[in-house]
């Protein structure tokens, strides 16, 4: 398994059920390239979950499962 194409097919995937990932709508058409912008402006998760809408550990678990990384961490 490819491990970049992992999380778009993840973002996909999740993406279609709605109710069961309720914060991905949240964040747009492409949670995955909002996330990793919003960590490139240096916003910790508590301020991206402010931004959105959602709790900080809800963003947490999205930048897991999406593969988005902190920008330290670049």
């Amino acid at each position: 398994m490819n491990m970049i194409q992992e999380p778009r097919n993840t973002a996909r995937r999740l993406a279609m059920r709605p109710r069961v990932h309720p914060v991905f709508g949240k964040l747009g058409p492409m949670p995955a390239a909002s996330l990793r912008a919003m960590v490139g402006y240096g916003l910790n998760e508590a301020e991206i979950g402010r931004y959105f809408g959602v709790t900080p550990s809800s963003v947490r678990r999205l930048k897991r499962s999406l593969g988005v990384c902190d920008a330290a961490a670049d």
